[in-house]
């Protein structure tokens, strides 16, 4: 058993290092790119108070099945443990500062209004199901919805700094990244 629960910590932190990496990734094209400087929120107590990843209201998805299944998974309630009974209130459904979803992987941004998720989610025209680890209830809007209903679509810098921030970091002190 209690190897059990060590792989599960290890599997939520292994997620949660991975998710850091994402944000501070977007968040720093963002800065360049839209000259938006985001304020990361990184321990938990504080993205409590916030209760979003930025200060600014910006929240972030990672979605690592976008090219497998054309589409993401967009929550709206979630419980912690796979055996509790009770869903609670998550991602849109929550009341919080967040107003735009950035939602993508490390090739590709969406940010979308949370109010244009919410209006996808009351229309009705989506099955609820739950998500692969069974902690989360949600929706999948396949990817042509998304684009139409995201205001912006961001790219990293280019193939060879796409996974790398050290060298994205590197190529912002020697010259313009996003030039081909």
């Amino acid at each position: 058993m209690e190897t059990n629960v060590n792989n599960k910590r290890d599997d939520y932190y292994a997620c949660l290092g991975v998710a850091q990496s994402f944000e501070q990734f977007w968040c720093e094209i963002i800065n360049y790119k839209l000259h938006l400087n985001l304020t990361r929120i990184k321990a938990q107590e504080n993205q409590s108070k916030f209760l979003c990843d930025t200060k600014e209201g910006f929240e972030f998805k990672h979605n690592t099945a976008i090219d497998t299944y054309k589409s993401v998974f967009i929550e709206i309630s979630q419980k912690m443990k796979r055996e509790d009974k009770d869903f609670m209130h998550s991602s849109i459904s929550k009341k919080d500062n967040a107003w735009m979803y950035c939602i993508g992987d490390f090739k590709r941004l969406y940010l979308v209004p949370k109010k244009h998720l919410i209006s996808e989610y009351e229309s009705g025209g989506y099955k609820i199901i739950p998500n692969t680890k069974g902690t989360g209830m949600g929706f999948k809007i396949p990817i042509t919805r998304l684009e139409e209903i995201s205001v912006l679509k961001l790219t990293p810098i280019n193939k060879e700094t796409e996974h790398s921030l050290a060298a994205r970091i590197k190529s912002l002190k020697t010259g313009d990244p996003y030039e081909k």
